[in-house]
Parts: structure tokens; C-alpha cells; sequence
């Protein structure tokens, strides 16, 4: 897509006035220019989590890193998640306790590192008849004993109890639309909440680039330049500018999710060798069930769904079901929607939810790893990520990828993709730092005191706006509260959201939302609230307009857009 840009007094455009200020901050900057001149030791293709964890952790390290997307930050599989960072409690049935110590050590270090984003979360899970309380039973005893050290961080609000037994009483008195025929009492345990996983990626990102990496977000590769087996560069097109760089690197990560074999395929000039399945995962927002507590039921068919509470409505997900389209095509069809209601209404029958109760949906693939193309059910399959050194089958010398895996693991995976690449490098590799390192906008005080001081500082903000904007951006709030004073800036993006005109302005201005799309539904959540008309839309544009040159017509052009994006959502 083309910008039209307009030119202000000075004759520079907008955009180029912002990075030029930009390069004497810490603000957020597309730095084509670095990117087409210097040689990286490290080109992170892919700015989904796991290439904003290894972007981190290497430049952390030390290296030169450039991190890339074809599209946003974030805006595949990194935001189409249940936004919990947990251990993985189904996973036991598979005997895969490996995955589930794991990520239960990396939901507390999550805790600890963006503690304004990653929260204890309560779970209830009714159980009906003596097998499914016995099985649980054990199932939680064990999930409590492999995450032993979940009571070891300072802030006492993070801190995560064992579970316990309920009495049906106290479940129907929290959830009173649970079937009461057979039910016989539940478990109460806790994992995590991130309130956002597309700030939470962000806030990576951040910490990136405040580390020293190269961003840009919307530049496409399209191929690569070979010699003797070795990539001597990935040329790439940007998408808002239109022009093509060259970017040259040392090592290369394919960190491209469920495009990696395709991004492969450009290096072998065929199908790759490496395979990967995808899982189609679909969610709905629905009105609230419980303020603060979810519930997981299982299916007719054996699965879980869990109905967890977020910013005052309920999403319920998901679904996994294997893909085997194109993942540039992907939409939530109306049938998916009419499905996933009605295995909703299978295991709790008195919500007897419609697509009309569905405020809104979306939906993601994920990249599951296959290397011997054997996956058939992705429910089941294992998310067990792996680091592939692609020169042990003859396509590079310099090209690893980073496949599988879950949200909750990200760090981990990126502390192993960097350690190979120190290994690419010919370099001993320098200890990796992220597990005792908060994220750049993260409070060093107790997230609550951070809360309360913050609150004081600003007595002519409401103590609900004080609260959503400290917890989206951590200590970068008042960077976004310093634009509340100028005109309209306080207004509600949507009704229901506490999302405010001033976060527009500073994503477009300060976090490279390039698009109105990237700020409604990734540097903000607004569109989780429901559909917008057009001309709600358009007036959304226009807050971001100044800050990046937008005339009328790119103003109604970014509204089409985003119309576009959520009728993919609500496909025939």
C-alpha cells in the first residue's frame, strides 16, 4: 500500500520529521536506512514473540541485531492467543512433563519480567463423577509439585497459591450456569493473564530496540542473494515506502511462524526440506460471565475450553483444528463461529450462546514443528519447540530456525536460538541475561505500590484511567498521559474500552503503527469491543493523521482497510 504523505511548513513530511527526532531518543523507529548499510550479525526475520525474544536476548549479549516483519509486530499468531501465560495443565495427560516444568519456570519468569502485564489468574474446573476427581486430583497435585518455585518473587500479588478442592456449592455460587447434574465439586488452581499478548510482544520489541537492535516492521523479504552456499543478503521491500533494500548479516533466523517453509522455499529455490502443520485457533468475546475468575469445561469431544474474564467481558477459547491453506488467507468463518457456540452450549448448556451474542472474534494459525509431516490431530501434538541448523542438510551455512513451540516459552526458545548462533558466529556465547532482566517499561516495584504512587503523582486523572494506561505501558504511562491535555484526546476510542484518543496518537507517534489496523488492534485492543461503522473509523484515522501525514483520502483508505480485517472475522 502506498502512503500519501503531506508535506508540513518546513517541507519535510511528517513521518520524516518524527525519525529524524527519533534518532536522538529511545522512541520506536522503521530505520530503513541502518538496515540497507550496515552488516548485522544477526538478521531476526519474523517479529512475532519468539523473534522479539531472540532480538532481545541477543542484542542483551551483545550482537548486532536487525529485527523484521512483513507485517506488524506481532499481528499473527503472537495476537490471536487466549492471552495466558501458563503451564500447560492438558499436557500432562501426555506424559509431557519436560514442556510443562518449562513453561511453568517461564510463567514465573514472565511474572517477574513484565509484572504490568502478567498477572495470577484463578481457574475452576467442575468435576463430574469419582474417575474425572481422582484423575484431576492428580493432575493438579503433580502440576503444583512441577512448579514448585511459583511462591519465589517479592511481589506478594504474584505470588501463586497450590490449588484446592471446591464444594459444588461454592462452584454453582461462581459459576451458577454450570450443569448441575452429576457435579459432585471442582478444583480451584491459578496460571497467568497477560491483559495484552500484543503489548506484551511490543514490550519486547521495546526492550530490543532500547538494547540496540534495528527495527522495522511492514518490509516483506523476497528473496535472498547466495554464494557458495552461504546467504550473502535478504532483500527485502517495504511495504509503506515501497523501495527495496539489501540487508546483510552474518547469521539469519527464519523466526517466520506458519510462513517458515515458505520462507525456506525462497532459499532452496524449491520445497523445503524442514515441514512444518499449521492449527487454525479461533476466539470469541462474549458478554461477562465472572468478573475475575475463569472456568474450563470439557467438550462432548474430550477438549478443553476455557471462558476467561478480560477488561469486563468474557473470551472463550479455542479452538484447534488443523489448516491446510494458505495462512495469508486465513478468516473466521461464519461456521467456525456457529461451531465453537455450539461446543460451548455442549458443556454448558444454559449459556445458550448464538453468533448474535459474539461481539467480536478472532483467530490465528499455529506453527506446529513436523518434521516428518505426521501430525494429524493438533490438538494432541506436541508444542515442543525446535532450533534447526539448516547447513546439516546442504540449504545454508548461515541459516537457522526457530520452530514450534508456545507463547509461555518464548524466552527460553530465544536464549537457545542465540546460543546457536554464537555457535554460527564462530563466538563463545556470552551468558544470556533475560531471565533476571525486567522488560524495558516494566515497574521495579511492586506492581500495586507502582499503582498507588502513580495515582498520587496525577490526582486530575481518574484512578480508572491511571490504572488501564499503567498497565498497558508499564513506565512508559506518562509518556501517553503528557498527551491527555490537548483537545479530544481523552475521549473512549469505543464504549466498554478505557482505551483513549491519546493512545493513537502516541502508537502512531512513538511505536511504529504504521496502519490504523496496527493501533486498534495491537497497540490497543478497541476492536475487541466490537464492529465500528465507517465514519467511526475515519474519525479514528484522523487522530492519527497529523502524526503521520494522512490526508482525507488515506483517512478513508486506513478505514476500508480495517472494514476489511473485521469482515474476515465475520465471514459467510
Amino acid at each position: 500500500m502506498i502512503s500519501v504523505l503531506l508535506k508540513p511548513p518546513g517541507g519535510e513530511t511528517a513521518r520524516e520529521s518524527r525519525e529524524a527526532a527519533d534518532t536522538e531518543s529511545a522512541t520506536m523507529i522503521r530505520d530503513l536506512k541502518r538496515l540497507g548499510t550496515e552488516k548485522f550479525d544477526l538478521l531476526v526475520i519474523g517479529g512475532g514473540i519468539t523473534g522479539a525474544c531472540v532480538a532481545w536476548d541477543a542484542s542483551m549479549r551483545g550482537l548486532s541485531v536487525a529485527l523484521i516483519d512483513k507485517g506488524d509486530f506481532g499481528a499473527a499468531t503472537s495476537s490471536a492467543t487466549s492471552k495466558l501465560i501458563h503451564g500447560g495443565l492438558r499436557y500432562l495427560k501426555n506424559f509431557e512433563l519436560g514442556i510443562v516444568r518449562e513453561s511453568l519456570k517461564e510463567r514465573r519468569i514472565m511474572e517477574f519480567i513484565a509484572p504490568h502485564l502478567v498477572s495470577p489468574l484463578p481457574f475452576v474446573i467442575p468435576n463430574y463423577g469419582m474417575k474425572d476427581t481422582l484423575m484431576l486430583k492428580a493432575g493438579m497435585t503433580l502440576y503444583d509439585m512441577l512448579g514448585y518455585d511459583k511462591g519465589r518473587l517479592a511481589d506478594p500479588d504474584k505470588r501463586i497459591p497450590s490449588h484446592r478442592g471446591m464444594a459444588k456449592a461454592e462452584l454453582t455460587k461462581m459459576f451458577p450456569r454450570v450443569p448441575g447434574e452429576g457435579l459432585s465439586g471442582g478444583f480451584h488452581y491459578y496460571d497467568c493473564q497477560m491483559i495484552s499478548s500484543e503489548r506484551l510482544t511490543l514490550s519486547f520489541v521495546k526492550s530490543a530496540a532500547a538494547a540496540g537492535a534495528t527495527l522495522a516492521n511492514w518490509l516483506a523479504v523476497e528473496s535472498f542473494k547466495m554464494s557458495g552456499g552461504t546467504i550473502q543478503a535478504a532483500v527485502a521491500r517495504d511495504e509503506i515506502g515501497g523501495e527495496t533494500i539489501e540487508i546483510q548479516a552474518s547469521c539469519y533466523l527464519n523466526a517466520s511462524g506458519c510462513w517458515a517453509d515458505r520462507l525456506l522455499g525462497m532459499v532452496s529455490g524449491g520445497e523445503s526440506k524442514t515441514r512444518i502443520a499449521r492449527s487454525k485457533g479461533i476466539h470469541i468475546v462474549i458478554p461477562q460471565l465472572h468478573p475475575s475468575a475463569a472456568i474450563a469445561m470439557i467438550t462432548k469431544t474430550r477438549r478443553h475450553v476455557f471462558l476467561m474474564p478480560w477488561r469486563g467481558l468474557t473470551i472463550a477459547g479455542t479452538t484447534d483444528t488443523p489448516f491446510k491453506g494458505d495462512p495469508d488467507k486465513l478468516t473466521v468463518t461464519m461456521k467456525d463461529i456457529e461451531d465453537f457456540t455450539a461446543e460451548i452450549n455442549g458443556c454448558m448448556p444454559s449459556l445458550n450462546l448464538t453468533p448474535d451474542d459474539v461481539i467480536m472474534t478472532y483467530g490465528g494459525l499455529r506453527p506446529l514443528a513436523d518434521p516428518d509431516g505426521a501430525v494429524e490431530d493438533s490438538y494432541d501434538a506436541s508444542r515442543k519447540h525446535e532450533v534447526i541448523d539448516h547447513a546439516r542438510e546442504g540449504l545454508a551455512n548461515n541459516l537457522l530456525s526457530a520452530l514450534g513451540g508456545k507463547y509461555t516459552t518464548s524466552r527460553f526458545l530465544a536464549a537457545q536460538v542465540t546460543d546457536a548462533v554464537f555457535g554460527k558466529l564462530g563466538k563463545a556465547a556470552a551468558p544470556c541475561k533475560t531471565a533476571a532482566t525486567r522488560l524495558v517499561n516494566a515497574p521495579d516495584a511492586n506492581v500495586a505500590d507502582y499503582k498507588k504512587d502513580a495515582l498520587a503523582r496525577h490526582p486530575e486523572l481518574t484512578a480508572e484511567l491511571v490504572a488501564h494506561l499503567s498497565t498497558q505501558y508499564g513506565t512508559e504511562w506518562e509518556k501517553v498521559a503528557s498527551l491527555l491535555d490537548a483537545p479530544g484526546m481523552k475521549e473512549k476510542l469505543v464504549p466498554g474500552s478505557e482505551d483513549v484518543a491519546a493512545q493513537l496518537k502516541f502508537a502512531a507517534e512513538s511505536e511504529c503503527a504504521e496502519h490504523l489496523d496496527d493501533a486498534l488492534l495491537r497497540r490497543t485492543d478497541a476492536l475487541l469491543f466490537g464492529k465500528r461503522s465507517r465514519a467511526e473509523l475515519v474519525a479514528l484515522a484522523k487522530i492519527m493523521a497529523p502524526s503521520l501525514g494522512w490526508d482525507d483520502a488515506r483517512c478513508d483508505a486506513e478505514a476500508s482497510r480495517v472494514e476489511n480485517i473485521i469482515k474476515s472475522k465475520f465471514a459467510d
